[in-house]
């Protein structure tokens, strides 16, 4: 049953972010060809800024999830009512606490926008449209959680997808007709928070002991265990935000607003495919959450060992259509030549796309197994140094300088999280699997270099066009699919999967 669900929430959620990444391709064109590339770098440094303000939530949704399936897998309604109880109360409390930053931050705006044509007034107005938006997400929004832990994320996506579809088409129908950004974007808000009010509603109907115990209080102990894990799921929150969120602001402050604008289209793409695989980690994660807690360490070292290599079947086949297909479709079938930048931005972005898939298992083996202390702990070195490479790197080499940084970064954090978790938690060896992580790397080196060598996107694609694209594309992807068989095909972990897809 476990692996059903992993294998339903896993397509589901591949389904609603491929609706998403079309749609948002669509909005992005429209806003970037009509509005101009500084209202989307404006958008981007917004949005990142409020991602970082955002750890004001501290993380009680880790932790309250992590006590969640514990709580679900005895059947234990008390517990699971209490647990939402108190995220309930925090959620209000987090509500107010972003808004009040928000209104703090809001003076100093305007520095991390060098260069751009805004009015004062105008981003004011649109920063506090998404502060608004981002805090009634938090009052309406934190019974999804349930859903996930009880591994029905797909219910929570056909509500997500429809509302986000709706708020994209709006946004295209609005600025295409009128140029107005500010009633699309109001539109968007109250959109989006009828789309919550009825997942709320959802939540009510399927687990109707949540209103009967509303005021149904959790132990002390569990209060106290909770809370020592927020404080170390904070740090490790916010020090996340300040690695992927700070790029765009050291951009913007270091070159200026329009060049972020142009390099939030590579970064739509990139995270429109990270976006796709952590859909599959988070379908997958609550799976590997009931696992571990049966506690049986060797059953889960091979659970993880099988899944970081579907996971570097993903990367390696991710990374290899960036690099060869991003620039082409950026420049023929998306937007055009004027929005492209240099060539180093593309190896950034598929470099860094394939560290952080392949790290995701991993990622997912530390939030499961509780070790929020040690995760805290590499989350602080990678944020500390992403910082400081991305400032010593910006200036010599611009935008793949920061992108470069944010790489090694993510580099830093898998060879941490693989030691940490193979000495507090599996506390066995960890040279097998570090083998495993050494050969799927330089395998992928290998295997993007012959692909760009053959240069199969100007064989392919010479003479233009979305289907020689999509041709060229479909070769890039088989060659890497089929590689990789070939090459594990005898494998035990190729047997192993196909041995429990066979038996779904």
């Amino acid at each position: 049953m476990r692996i059903k669900n992993m294998i339903r929430n896993s397509v589901f959620g591949l389904f609603f972010q491929v609706v998403l990444i079309v749609a948002g391709f669509f909005s992005q064109r429209v806003l970037f060809l009509q509005a101009g590339r500084e209202l989307v770098g404006m958008n981007s440094v917004i949005s990142n800024i409020l991602a970082i303000l955002s750890v004001s939530e501290l993380g009680i949704s880790t932790a309250v999830v992590f006590h969640l399936y514990q709580a679900l897998a005895r059947k234990n309604e008390f517990e699971i009512a209490s647990l939402m109880n108190l995220y309930r109360r925090a959620y209000a409390v987090f509500a107010l606490v972003i808004t009040v930053l928000g209104l703090m931050v809001l003076p100093f705006v305007p520095v991390f926008l060098k260069h751009n044509r805004f009015s004062l007034s105008y981003i004011r107005l649109i920063y506090g449209m998404w502060l608004l938006r981002t805090a009634l997400s938090y009052l309406l929004s934190y019974k999804r959680s349930l859903l996930i832990a009880d591994q029905k994320e797909y219910l929570a996506g056909i509500v997500t997808t429809t509302v986000s579809v709706v708020n994209y088409l709006l946004m295209i129908l609005i600025v295409s007709l009128t140029s107005d950004y500010v009633l699309a974007l109001g539109i968007n808000t109250v959109i989006e928070a009828a789309g919550n009010i009825l997942l709320s509603l959802y939540v009510d109907h399927a687990y109707p002991f949540l209103k009967r115990l509303k005021k149904e209080p959790l132990p002390q102990e569990v209060i106290r265990q909770i809370f020592t894990d927020v404080k170390n799921i904070f740090v490790m929150r916010l020090s996340v935000k300040l690695l992927t969120c700070t790029d765009s602001l050291i951009i913007s402050t270091a070159i200026d607003v329009g060049t972020v604008g142009a390099y939030a289209n590579y970064s739509l793409i990139t995270q429109s495919v990270t976006n796709i695989v952590t859909a599959l980690s988070n379908a997958v994660q609550p799976g590997i959450g009931a696992l571990f807690v049966e506690k049986n360490q060797e059953k889960n070292h091979q659970a993880l060992c099988l899944l970081t290599f579907v996971f570097y079947y993903i990367a390696v086949t991710c990374s290899i259509g960036l690099l060869t297909l991003m620039q082409p479709f950026i420049r023929d079938l998306w937007l055009n030549e004027q929005s492209l930048l240099e060539y180093p931005v593309v190896v950034c972005c598929a470099f860094n796309c394939l560290i952080q898939t392949i790290g995701m298992p991993l990622t997912i083996a530390m939030n499961v197994s509780g070790l929020f202390e040690k995760e805290r702990n590499i989350c602080m070195t990678g944020a500390a140094l992403n910082l400081m490479l991305s400032f010593g790197l910006v200036y010599p080499f611009g935008i793949a300088g920061v992108l470069a940084a944010t790489g090694c970064s993510y580099l830093i954090q898998l060879v941490l999280r693989l030691w940490c978790f193979f000495r507090y938690y599996v506390k066995q060896g960890l040279g097998k699997y570090l083998f495993q992580i050494v050969q799927y790397l330089l395998l992928a080196a290998i295997e993007m270099k012959i692909i760009t060598e053959l240069n199969i996107i100007n064989e392919v694609y010479s003479t233009g066009g979305f289907w020689h694209f999509l041709a060229a594309g479909c070769c890039c992807v088989c060659l890497s699919v089929v590689g990789n068989f070939v090459l594990f095909c005898r494998s035990d972990r190729m047997m192993e999967i196909m041995k429990r897809l066979i038996k779904c």
